[in-house]
């Protein structure tokens, strides 16, 4: 048996006809028919058992599959831990949420209506806005008082939307936040930059295999307008408000810089300062900088820059002194009595961020 989903070709050998009966119900949308084509290099799945397969070997197999569906993507797709619906012309939502925290009931809802299934797991996004349907079961909680405990459900079953055969591209992001004790309708909120590109980190697999992974999120983001935040009590009052906002279209998004820029700059405003003094920024992995703050990547680990922050590394490319950075501080942001402990402090958190080191004891 051979599946096909998200960029990934899967070939499962089942050892009972009753498995096959059971794959074939839960991932019909994702089957290869007899006739079409196959790859050779297919990955091997191997179900080591001739019995039904029961809720805890449904899951594995879920996991197996999303891995291997994430590792031939690592790399080369932004790939967030969301729900994803579309509309009948290929326009994605991606519904961002922690697990068990509504994604697949917000998907088995809206796409029993106005869209069509893409996924409750895994929605993968190329740096051109490409999105790869992943339709696979529907991850069902059983009791609201264990979350995790969930049973899988083919989309057929459960009488949901298909995928439409055009190609599919992003429409928006949309955090989703269901409050039991919200009042009054869903609302949606723009979530500035900085912060929706911080919590998307959170939500994401193999993030730091892109090539400038928050550079990538940003230009992403920017294809389909700022980020939104759904705040809601029942996902049965969003249909018209999430459909309002893929018809509405992009927008743009705040102003900000790629690394590339933002060190240039620095460079350009240090002007004729020391190079080589007691203190030298490091180049993080990757750095975005958006009004007067910046997010930084070192290794794995993002690390948010405040304006005193940001300016203090901006002076530090290619060397500094203490005086350097506090002048550079005094220059942006304007004298005032604690700025020579304010720009202390920045120092040692750079240092602690392994975005700063004192160059007679280099790392």
């Amino acid at each position: 048996m051979h599946l096909h989903y998200l960029d990934t070709h899967a070939h499962l050998r089942l050892r009972a006809d009753s498995q096959v009966a059971q794959v074939v119900e839960d991932w019909s949308r994702c089957l290869v028919a007899e006739g079409e084509p196959r790859h050779a290099d297919d990955g091997m799945l191997v179900v080591d058992s001739e019995l039904p397969l029961t809720h805890e070997m449904k899951h594995r197999l879920v996991a197996n599959l999303t891995e291997r569906g994430i590792d031939d993507l690592a790399g080369r797709a932004l790939m967030l831990h969301a729900a994803g619906v579309t509309t009948e012309n290929g326009r994605v939502l991606a519904l961002v949420a922690e697990s068990g925290a509504g994604k697949t009931t917000a998907a088995h809802h809206l796409c029993r209506g106005t869209f069509g299934y893409v996924t409750d797991e895994t929605v993968a996004i190329t740096p051109q806005g490409r999105v790869f349907p992943f339709a696979k079961p529907l991850s069902l909680v059983i009791d609201p008082q264990h979350p995790q405990a969930k049973e899988h459900r083919s989309p057929d079953t459960l009488g949901i939307n298909h995928t439409p055969s055009t190609p599919l591209t992003l429409a928006g992001i949309v955090f989703l936040t269901r409050r039991p004790d919200h009042a009054g309708s869903p609302k949606i909120d723009d979530v500035p930059l900085l912060d929706a590109v911080l919590e998307l980190i959170g939500h994401t697999s193999a993030f730091t295999q892109l090539d400038r992974p928050l550079e990538q999120t940003v230009r992403i983001i920017s294809r389909c307008g700022p980020a939104r935040r759904l705040t809601y009590r029942d996902i049965e009052d969003c249909d018209d408000l999430l459909e309002e906002l893929v018809t509405a279209g992009p927008e743009p998004i705040e102003e900000w810089l790629p690394m590339g820029i933002a060190m240039t700059k620095s460079d350009d405003q240090s002007g004729d300062q020391a190079r080589g003094g007691s203190l030298a920024a490091h180049e993080p992995d990757d750095l975005i900088q958006v009004g007067e703050a910046a997010l930084a990547l070192v290794g794995q680990v993002p690390v948010l820059l405040g304006a005193i922050g940001r300016t203090v590394w901006q002076a530090a490319v290619g060397g500094a002194t203490h005086d350097d950075l506090h002048a550079a501080v005094v220059a942006e942001h304007g004298p005032y009595a604690t700025s020579e402990a304010l720009v202390q402090d920045a120092i040692q958190r750079l240092i602690s961020a392994g975005l700063l080191h004192l160059n007679e004891r280099p790392p």
